[in-house]
């Protein structure tokens, strides 16, 4: 492969890092007024419609169609579609309440996470340095209760959700935009119902005297939708270690971006924490790497 094509592939690589770690912290925060689960519907029911048109677009209604004919497949993806929904509340929520710093943790924790699931549900092994990072998860997770005297709910919630996402759908031989296609599809009536609920009772930020926020609803659905195009496309020409490095970049732009634009305040307690779970991440980077181990 010529330089050229690498190159292009990092740029497809640090664009959907960009828009996943910096661009949608920003654009949820500036619609931070809505309440999370209303974002999260229109989110969903304008990521569907983009899909949808994407897929008709490029003649794939087959491959979408083959996943009714395969049960255990189906019943994954709708397993997958709750859990990328409730991904999509919590963050949504911590960009809502302030706390971009634990949405951070949470995506810092996650592919750790994937490693215990996976040794928990699927059998798979672990090395001692795995295990010394998940203690390490472990320890800096406790270091926040016996400190602040709160348990890190939205850090262990995104970590959780998005950690057993990453592992289902690795078992389901599918593409990301199809898999995601057929997800928001399942989640469809639920989205539909709830948006309407909330509108024939008077509420709901959806509405022609506010087009403002009417077109950022909508725009809730490219800027879902974009970043997932741009890391398949970075995928297709780098390899996969590499690209799974961005999985490392989102939560430090997140982080970084909690700072620098949302002024957070980081608590010397919650730096400790930080500081122990970079250290396990470049332990299990280093590890992977050494070993062609890849978690994402």
């Amino acid at each position: 492969m010529n330089k050229n094509a690498h190159f292009i592939g990092y740029v497809y690589s640090s664009l959907a890092a960009l828009v996943w770690g910096c661009i949608q912290v920003l654009y949820f925060n500036h619609i931070n007024y809505v309440p999370p689960l209303e974002t999260v519907s229109h989110r969903g029911l304008w990521g569907f419609i983009i899909l949808l048109l994407f897929v008709l677009l490029n003649k794939q209604t087959n491959i979408f169609f083959s996943i009714f004919k395969d049960r255990k497949k189906l019943f994954l993806l709708c397993i997958t579609g709750l859990l990328v929904s409730s991904n999509w509340f919590f963050f949504i929520m911590a960009v809502s309440l302030n706390r971009v710093q634990d949405s951070s943790m949470g995506y810092f924790i996650s592919p750790l996470l994937s490693v215990a699931f996976g040794y928990l549900f699927f059998k798979e092994k672990l090395s001692i340095i795995q295990k010394s990072c998940l203690a390490l998860i472990a320890i800096a997770i406790f270091n926040i209760i016996i400190n602040l005297g709160n348990i890190p709910w939205i850090a262990i919630s995104v970590a959780t959700t998005w950690s057993i996402y990453g592992l289902l759908r690795k078992k389901i031989d599918v593409t990301s935009h199809i898999g995601l296609l057929f997800e928001t599809f399942f989640l469809m009536p639920f989205f539909a119902a709830y948006l309407l609920y909330i509108h024939s009772h008077g509420g709901g930020n959806f509405s022609i005297d506010d087009t403002n926020t009417s077109l950022l609803l909508i725009g809730a659905g490219i800027i879902t939708v974009l970043p997932l195009f741009l890391f398949n496309l970075g995928v297709k020409i780098l390899p996969l270690g590499i690209a799974g490095l961005v999985f490392y970049i989102v939560p430090t732009l997140q982080f970084i971006t909690s700072v620098l634009f949302l002024g957070e305040i980081i608590l010397v307690e919650k730096l400790i924490s930080f500081i122990i779970i970079w250290f396990a991440v470049i332990i299990f980077i280093y590890d992977s790497s050494k070993n062609k181990r890849y978690v994402s």
